[in-house]
Parts: C-alpha cells; sequence; structure tokens
C-alpha cells in the first residue's frame, strides 16, 4: 500500500537521539526533505544545500573533539541549520535499523554511499520521524571499499551506559549487515547514482507542526 505523501511534497524528517538526561529518546533534530517516493517498501526523501532545517538548542557533554557531541541538557528554542555542503538521497524501508543514501558533494561532485545506523521508521503527520545511533559508515561507489565512522561517540555513549555493550555490538552488526545487501543489490541501487530531482520540485520547507511531541 502507498503512503499518504506524494512526490514533490514537502516533508519533515525528524531526527531523534538518546540523551543523558532521561529514559527514551528526544526531538533534537528536523530538516525539510522533498518526498521522491512513498510506498510500502521503501521511503525515499532527497534534500540538497540550503533546504531548511533546525537544531534543538543544548547543552553537549563529552569531548570537543567529537563530531557529534552527548547532549546533557535541552535549551528552551530552536537555532536555523540549513542542510550543508552534501546533496543526499536517503532510501529507507521502514522495518530496517539502517538507512543507505547516495551523497553528491555539492561543489566536487564527489560520490559515495552512506550508512546511517537507526530504528525503524515511524511515519508522522507531517513527515517522518526515526532514532539515529551516531554510528554510520562511508561506502565507495563501488562498494568494494567502506569505513566506520564516529566509533569515538558509540564508545563514548556505552561508557556512560547511554549504550550497553549488547546494544554497541548489534549496531556494529547491523552495519556490517547494511554493507552487505549495499553490495548485494548494487546493480538496483546504481540507477540512483545519476538520479536528478524533477525541475519542477519546489524547494521544501518545513510544515507547521514540525516540532510537536
Amino acid at each position: 500500500m502507498s503512503g499518504v505523501f506524494r512526490p514533490g511534497d514537502s516533508v519533515a524528517w525528524r531526527v531523534r537521539v538518546r540523551t543523558e538526561i532521561r529514559p527514551g529518546d528526544e526531538l533534537a533534530y528536523v530538516s525539510a526533505r522533498t518526498l521522491v517516493h512513498d510506498t510500502a517498501r521503501e521511503v525515499a526523501v532527497f534534500s540538497r544545500r540550503g533546504y531548511p532545517g533546525k537544531r534543538r538548542n543544548a547543552e553537549f557533554g563529552g569531548p570537543t573533539t567529537q563530531r557529534h557531541r552527548p547532549v546533557i541538557g535541552w535549551r528552551a528554542g530552536w537555532t536555523d541549520e540549513p542542510w550543508g555542503v552534501w546533496r543526499l538521497l536517503t532510501l529507507k524501508r521502514p522495518a530496517d535499523q539502517n538507512s543507505i543514501s547516495a551523497a553528491w558533494h555539492e561543489e566536487t561532485g564527489a560520490f559515495h554511499w552512506y550508512i546511517d545506523l537507526t530504528s525503524s521508521l515511524r511515519r508522522t503527520p507531517v513527515g517522518f520521524e526515526i532514532v539515529e545511533h551516531g554510528l554510520d559508515i562511508v561506502v565507495d561507489l563501488d562498494g568494494a571499499g567502506w569505513q566506520w565512522k564516529d566509533e569515538d561517540e558509540l564508545a563514548y555513549a556505552v561508557a556512560r551506559g547511554t549504550y550497553t555493550e549488547a546494544e554497541a555490538a548489534e549496531l556494529y552488526a547491523e552495519g556490517e549487515r547494511a554493507v552487505d545487501r549495499l553490495r548485494r543489490e548494487r546493480a538496483a541501487l546504481e540507477r540512483w547514482v545519476n538520479w536528478e530531482p524533477d525541475p519542477m520540485w519546489a524547494p521544501p520547507q518545513l510544515p507547521a507542526g514540525w516540532d510537536a511531541e
């Protein structure tokens, strides 16, 4: 069964994270994305430089060398954070604990696959929602070479008790399964490498209710 969103629609892509504040996952970042397709099998959304985004104001802990420092407290309000230099087409099968994105550098044209380790997909009235676990993978175009990203952040979260060692081990196992899938389905996925959005699609905007709890 197809979803409620149509190609070209603006949707809110809501990201929750696990924090040290309280049990559960809390809304931390929301970006406006263009819906590419919405089916029972897969949701695809697109973002490029300058598309609107909002990050919840927070206090951060952990080493200052970490790319995404852990949230230890929330502050009032949100800060504008438009999408950056990587053009991203995210492919998310609803039940999967990962997403696979085609990523193009807006200035150099460099391409790689990007795997996020996430929760399953949850549909909201204004778009979609996931929990991001911090651990990511960068994969070469041909799938031959790949590397983990932000391992230090997950290790710190385990040391602090935010994630258990068993949860971390499962995230690594899920990442390896996602790489295997990308390699197996490479022929089907490569149709996206030269994909371009419909020029008639207007840039997305954050819909009303994007920050609703």
